[in-house]
């Protein structure tokens, strides 16, 4: 039976500098965080990025407050087979469509998508939590070339691909993400309670258990 967790009562908060190191978490220990002494922080729930955090933190009032920022490393894009595509609403005549995501995962929300015709730039879109970023216009198809993504506020370089005749003809590209968690923060922000034994201690946000983290030497 997992033991009762109590929040800790401090007659003196403790500081950054006390709190500063990285934890894992008392029940997986694939779970982990790392609160850095310049403010940096990191954390996973898994051994994969679906559920990531890179942010900066700060402590107050006796919590410590995770806050979600773009991961430094940008995802890779390129584009989907048909096998593995699967398009849930075709472009009309008056639309190019770049839908974003991991095949067989989901969509990526968040990419900034540039439309390409001749060498001149169409318009943009930013794709929703289905992938799809759409661009309304109807000229001829044939003349689409390129689609440029980055995520969106980022400095990402563009990364430019070229559009299949065949995917011209549909006005719709799939592209495929190499990693959701890249793409942009699930979680936007964590807050940790100190607990009473030491250690943190979090309300995780995949299944609502109050879980702990304690302290390691890494």
């Amino acid at each position: 039976m997992r033991s009762v967790l109590r929040y800790r009562k401090l007659d003196r908060p403790l500081t950054a500098a006390q709190l500063a190191g990285h934890y894992r978490m008392e029940s997986r220990t694939e779970s982990e965080l790392a609160l850095q002494a310049d403010g940096q922080a990191s954390w996973s729930l898994l051994a994969s990025r679906a559920y990531y955090l890179e942010g900066r933190w700060r402590v107050s009032n006796g919590l410590v407050t995770v806050e979600a920022q773009l991961p430094a490393q940008a995802p890779k894009y390129r584009l989907m087979s048909d096998a593995e595509m699967n398009v849930r609403q075709p472009a009309t005549a008056r639309q190019l469509i770049a839908i974003v995501g991991q095949p067989r995962v989901g969509g990526a929300a968040g990419i900034e998508v540039r439309f390409e015709a001749a060498g001149k730039t169409l318009g943009q879109a930013v794709s929703q939590a289905s992938g799809d970023a759409i661009l309304d216009w109807d000229g001829k198809a044939d003349d689409w070339t390129r689609v440029a993504l980055r995520r969106q506020g980022s400095a990402d370089a563009w990364t430019w691909l070229e559009v299949p005749a065949a995917r011209r003809a549909d006005r719709l590209l799939a592209i495929a993400v190499d990693d959701l968690g890249l793409s942009r923060p699930a979680i936007p922000s964590l807050i940790f309670g100190l607990g009473e034994d030491g250690g943190l201690l979090l309300r995780e946000p995949l299944n609502h258990d109050l879980e702990k983290y304690f302290k390691t030497k890494k």
